[in-house]
């Protein structure tokens, strides 16, 4: 069954049959993927799935300090590391941090209040080889106060 295209305005478009339909203007992500996509330049060009769960390529244990959200985590996760603990204090990172890495024990609270030892023994006492940190960067951060001094 084939339909029929009613308009609004039939002397407008009898009058531009050429005139191409205008393209709604891509947002700030949809154009960075675009020229991902197009740009053939880049020979370090790779896309991976981010849905799969990972496999870790090595026994490398890590303890994250100032985790945040977990951007940090996420790139040794990517590595090959196997994340088993993570402290940080705003709530709302931490239950971030929870949602994407939840094999990892993840203590929610001031750093100043964290043991390591009791907390690496109620998780079972896993060798740590990497401790990492990412304190907030106060004087850089579009979150932080700016002030550098």
């Amino acid at each position: 069954m084939e339909g029929t295209q009613l308009s609004l305005f039939p002397q407008r478009e009898a009058q531009n049959p050429d005139q191409r339909q205008k393209q709604a203007k891509l947002g700030r992500y949809q154009r960075l993927q675009r020229e991902l996509e197009v740009n053939e330049c880049d020979p370090y060009k790779i896309f991976i799935d981010i849905g799969t769960p990972h496999t870790p390529l090595s026994d490398y244990n890590f303890l994250d300090l100032f985790s945040g959200a977990g951007g940090v985590t996420q790139g040794l996760v990517q590595a090959g590391f196997r994340p088993v603990a993570s402290v940080e204090l705003n709530p709302i990172a931490s239950a971030t941090y929870t949602k994407n890495f939840p094999q990892c024990h993840h203590f929610c609270g001031e750093i100043e209040k964290f043991d390591s030892v009791e907390w690496l023994d109620q998780i079972g006492s896993p060798e740590v080889h990497v401790v990492l940190g990412g304190p907030p960067c106060q004087g850089f951060s579009v979150a932080g106060k700016r002030n550098p001094a």
